[in-house]
């Protein structure tokens, strides 16, 4: 890389920051609101995605893994972690490099960019707009789901990553077998069963994709619930408090409060997640 950012120094920006500013601010441009990014390593960029997304020109950044040969997408349909973020509970779906290399983060962000660029000219695909639906289908559903789709050389692969004592477990495995995806053992760990499904053509994974689109559509049925299981995160825990606080003012406060009021149980399970994270990043690394 080029000059590093120093803390209290005025310094040039890296040719990698001024590539992802070019990229950020095109996408403010576009309506799509970023919620964190980094151009060094590994490089990624995080958006929310909600109502005031523009979904059509999310999709465009989408498909431009059709042109990398080393890019994946990961979303979280129940949002993220960082509970001092008045958006907590709002899906995120961020853009990453599998294998990250210093020459390949300005072309990173370039091929964002350029996605967004030619959304006026170039034809949307439907790989693109089903995965936005996949994602939006279990919106506010409390599963824990993390989905993610990546292009290894000429392979496209989607996953689910599915944690192993959510109590509509079996219901999802079901939902997802009907959509012809598999478990795989090389990836799943002790706390997560990840389920996925590839293929070299993109035409049949495009097809495939909307299989399990067609299953989550006739078959997603989650119960949502209302007490405190046995071994319940604080990822679960909150969110299931923000349904019994509600959303007004009083709502907001009280949940707020009660995020406040666990700090210790909220640190303790994100250290346990940070763990997990590390195990099933490195099954991936060594097994896709």
């Amino acid at each position: 890389m080029n000059e590093k950012k120093c803390l209290g120094k005025e310094v040039s920006l890296t040719e990698e920051s001024k590539h992802l500013k070019k990229f950020s601010l095109k996408c403010f441009s576009e309506d799509l609101r970023i919620n964190t990014a980094n151009e060094l390593m590994p490089p990624y960029v995080e958006f929310f995605i909600d109502q005031d997304t523009e979904y059509t020109k999310l999709a465009y950044i989408i498909q431009a893994i059709r042109l990398m040969k080393n890019f994946k997408i990961v979303a979280i349909p129940d949002g993220g972690f960082i509970y001092k973020n008045f958006e907590w509970y709002t899906p995120l779906l961020s853009f990453h490099l599998t294998t990250p290399n210093d020459k390949d983060i300005i072309p990173f962000f370039d091929a964002m960019f350029d996605s967004l660029c030619s959304s006026d000219t170039t034809k949307l695909d439907d790989v693109a707009t089903t995965f936005l639906k996949i994602c939006d289908a279990f919106k506010e559903k409390e599963t824990g789901i993390i989905f993610r789709m990546q292009r290894n050389n000429e392979k496209f692969t989607f996953y689910a990553e599915i944690e192993k004592n959510e109590p509509n477990y079996e219901h999802l495995v079901s939902v997802l077998k009907a959509g012809s995806l598999s478990l795989n053992e090389k990836i799943s760990t002790d706390f997560t069963d990840v389920y996925c499904m590839s293929s070299s053509t993109f035409s049949i994974f495009s097809f495939r994709l909307k299989e399990l689109l067609e299953s989550i559509e006739s078959n997603l049925n989650i119960i949502l619930s209302n007490t405190e299981y046995e071994n319940m995160n604080f990822y679960h825990l909150v969110r299931m408090k923000r349904r019994e606080f509600g959303e007004s003012p009083d709502g907001t406060k009280k949940i707020q409060e009660f995020i406040e009021e666990n700090k210790e149980k909220e640190h303790e399970d994100w250290l346990v997640f940070q763990d997990r994270v590390k195990e099933i990043e490195m099954n991936f690394q060594e097994n896709v």
